[in-house]
């Protein structure tokens, strides 16, 4: 059955998200950003556990997206009450555009995805993405970003942690990142459909 599958990956406009090297200097914030609903099934409650686990480290974390149901609200309210996380709620394109610009590390922990469009915005911008293998996305493990593991704030804070220490160097990833994106324009896209049907006809 797996040899009749093909996985054509999402696609991303590299004009409007344009690249901007991520170089970090220890002394400065480290600035994460997430883009998403805010819901369990994005994994936000354990992004949350991580930020409370690294209340210490001069580390900022923004917020984009509206509550979903209950438990984002919930969310929601934590968030509200934690001094090292900056709950923006719903914003223009062009806002988020701007945060892209202005971050230095993507975020997204969710437990089930489809493929999210904003890890691939994100690389676009040339930020490294932690994620999960669940949010479907092309990042490679330590070259343009982090693929953690699923429920689990620890591995949310030992990623951070390879930038902040810097473990692992930020500007080069950034280079991957834009790289990585660059290779999933909307035109690869539609290339990659045109030969799948091309394939099969």
């Amino acid at each position: 059955m797996e040899n009749k599958l093909r996985l054509i990956p999402y696609g991303v406009d590299l004009d409007m998200f344009s690249y901007v090297k991520r170089v970090w200097k220890p002394g400065t914030t480290l600035k994460i950003l997430t883009v998403a609903g805010i819901s369990l099934r994005k994994g936000i409650n354990y992004l949350l556990d991580a930020m409370d686990e690294l209340q210490g480290y001069n580390i900022k974390l923004s917020v984009l997206g509206v509550p979903i149901g209950e438990e984002g609200r919930a969310l929601v309210a934590r968030m509200k009450d934690m001094k090292n996380v900056d709950y923006r709620g719903s914003v223009s394109h062009i806002e988020i555009n701007k945060a892209y610009q202005d971050n230095d590390l993507f975020i997204l922990p969710s437990l089930v995805e489809g493929s999210a469009l904003s890890v691939y915005e994100a690389l676009a911008t040339g930020m490294p993405c932690i994620v999960t293998n669940n949010t479907g996305s092309v990042v490679d493990n330590g070259v343009d970003g982090f693929i953690i593991e699923e429920e689990s704030a620890k591995s949310i804070v030992q990623a951070i942690q390879c930038i902040y220490t810097q473990e692992i160097n930020i500007e080069h990833m950034s280079v991957s990142a834009r790289r990585k994106a660059e290779n999933y324009s909307w035109n690869h896209f539609e290339d990659r459909i045109a030969s799948f049907y091309d394939s099969i006809l």
